[in-house]
């Protein structure tokens, strides 16, 4: 099927929505001192970017993230107290968001707080395969609702020298590179910006 263009739209288009949600539409636009025609362009837009982003997340599940763009620098080394490792993998395995039921956005002033969590997954020889997951959870000052956005990654790194099974567990505790935060930060930005969230990363 023929994509369309621009000019195949004429930016009108006519809805027919139940009584109930018309009168609910309205009264929300009246308490934020707009016309109804601009509060529902409103949350058009928003929902759109919203699926936008789904999508954009759904495209990224199990692709090197060091193929897509230039968040990740190449050549980047992670000191440890007793291995120098360098990160020569770094994938999305998975990410996913989860919103309050019915709700697009959450209203007023928001928080923010990450948890980072990392897992030792493999070490063979010189090389160390590791397992980050990320919980962003996003909250309502206001109220209990919140939206909780999570990814998981996986990175291998490797070591100039072989190391030990005992030596590789202890770098669980230890952050080996910066990448996989820096990867989901950006991601949990833009999440931000597509939802027009008042909260901002520090």
């Amino acid at each position: 099927m023929r994509r369309k263009m621009t000019k195949d739209f004429s930016g009108r288009f006519l809805v027919r929505i139940p009584v109930s949600l018309h009168r609910t539409l309205a009264e929300q636009a009246i308490a934020d001192r707009i016309s109804l025609n601009q509060y529902v362009l409103f949350q058009l837009a928003r929902g759109a970017s919203l699926r936008e982003f789904e999508r954009f997340l759904k495209s990224m599940k199990d692709t090197t993230i060091e193929e897509l763009d230039d968040l990740i620098e190449s050549d980047r080394l992670a000191d440890t107290p007793r291995a120098k490792l360098r990160l020569m993998d770094l994938v999305m395995k998975d990410a996913r968001m989860e919103k309050p039921a019915g709700k697009l956005h959450l209203d007023g002033e928001l928080s923010v707080d990450v948890n980072e969590q990392q897992e030792l997954l493999e070490v063979d020889g010189k090389q160390v395969r590791m397992k980050t997951d990320y919980v962003a959870v996003i909250k309502s000052k206001e109220s209990d609702e919140q939206i909780r956005f999570s990814a998981t990654f996986h990175s291998m790194y490797q070591a100039m020298r072989p190391l030990s099974k005992e030596l590789a567990k202890t770098l669980e505790k230890l952050r080996l590179s910066i990448y996989p935060s820096r990867v989901f930060r950006e991601l949990l930005d833009r999440l931000i910006t597509n939802l027009d969230l008042n909260v901002k990363i520090g």
